[in-house]
């Protein structure tokens, strides 16, 4: 979903990058690292409000099964970090208006400036309800994040943590273990006028306490969440559609020994989306930016117990993305995609700007009823370059 959510994450922040600090000072920076990609502070969202997944009925809700290798590089500067990961994707309906899902992932990730980590990250179980109330619907998400991924990561695995967790990379896996998360989410949806479907709603985040570095007794807690949506989605004709998404998200001070240490600052985003569909084609255009207030930080410099006042940063890069998507189907069960995407990072107090272009591959091969292969590629270029790749195979149930 949005920022405040951890059930299928979208890219994290930035790094918080200083000058050649003491162990105690390095350990706060790589909590608040963590902390901030737990909250999921990044551009991204789903579906418009207005726009949520309608379940359909029992027959034509098979059990899905989804496992995807990927492999991911990113250089930036002198600077290269590598991730393979293992995901899984388990979708179950249950009756007509309940719909499961799992997903839990492996990884291992590498970088030049740390160490190796290899494990799972956290499992994520969410349930989806939809039903209609009234001329409109209304549809309710519980999402869990279950703590089974690495934690207590040794000094040179969090200088790997600093790298995959960039908001400029998209990692698939980019901080491992975390401690429970919990998020409700619920949105209503109503038609205004015949082409017209206007949606709001709201989630919130909980996010649990734990201890993210090895051989420390310093318990972190990350904050809670708060997210309001909203969206309209105008058919413009038979073959068109037009939607706008607008989201704001509000965070918790995040604390570690009991000792505020990090008060995110909060974000608003505003998503546009046109949609063109032919008989064995469609044409898909997107543009979205996000704003992100100044954080207040607190590090220790002195010694672990001596904090330092809490400062103005700007940790986070408001960002820019523009995308153009083209699928063709080239045949009975198979079609192929290509996407270009343009995005800007603003500068920051940790991060120079960065203006990247990525172009991206996708296709759909049915090798047999129920079995399908996803093979993906992409290529990024600019102030930093980087590659992914990977096969994602599907099976209907």
């Amino acid at each position: 979903m949005s920022p405040v959510s951890r059930v299928f994450p979208p890219p994290l922040p930035a790094p918080i990058r200083t000058a050649p600090i003491g162990a105690a000072r390095r350990r706060l920076v790589a909590l608040i690292v963590l902390g901030m990609a737990l909250l999921g502070l990044a551009a991204s969202g789903g579906p418009p409000a207005s726009a949520q997944p309608q379940l359909l009925t029992a027959e034509d809700r098979p059990i899905r099964l989804g496992i995807t290798p990927t492999g991911q590089w990113y250089q930036d500067g002198e600077e290269q970090t590598q991730e393979l990961t293992t995901q899984i994707d388990l979708s179950l309906p249950l009756g007509d208006r309940v719909l499961v899902v799992a997903q839990g992932r492996a990884a291992r990730a590498a970088s030049e400036t740390g160490d190796a980590i290899t494990g799972l990250d956290d499992a994520r179980v969410g349930a989806l309800y939809a039903r209609e109330v009234g001329a409109g619907s209304i549809s309710g998400r519980l999402d869990v994040g279950v703590p089974v991924g690495k934690t207590k990561l040794t000094p040179g695995q969090l200088a790997t943590v600093r790298s995959t967790s960039r908001s400029t990379f998209d990692f698939r896996v980019p901080s491992f273990g975390a401690g429970l998360t919990v998020v409700p989410r619920l949105t209503y949806a109503v038609p205004v006028a015949s082409r017209v479907v206007v949606g709001a709603g709201a989630a919130f985040q909980y996010l649990g306490s734990y201890e993210p570095v090895a051989d420390a007794s310093r318990t972190y807690d990350p904050g809670n969440g708060l997210e309001l949506f909203g969206g309209a989605d105008v058919r413009v004709s038979r073959a068109a559609s037009l939607s706008l998404d607008a989201r704001y998200a509000r965070f918790g001070t995040a604390r570690a020994g009991g000792v505020d240490r990090l008060r995110p600052g909060n974000s608003y985003s505003v998503t546009l989306r046109f949609g063109y569909e032919a008989a064995e084609s469609a044409l898909r255009l997107a543009a979205q930016y996000q704003n992100w207030e100044e954080s207040r930080v607190r590090a220790f410099v002195v010694g672990p117990d001596t904090p330092t006042p809490a400062v103005q940063q700007q940790l986070v890069p408001s960002r820019s993305r523009l995308r153009a998507q083209y699928q063709r189907r080239i045949g009975r069960g198979r079609s192929v995609q290509v996407f270009l995407e343009g995005r800007y990072f603003r500068s920051t107090d940790i991060l120079d700007r960065k203006r990247v272009g990525v172009l991206g591959v996708r296709a759909a091969l049915r090798i047999a009823p129920g079995w399908r292969l996803r093979p993906f590629a992409s290529a990024t270029a600019g102030d930093f370059f980087g590659v992914t790749g990977g096969l994602r195979t599907d099976f209907r149930l």
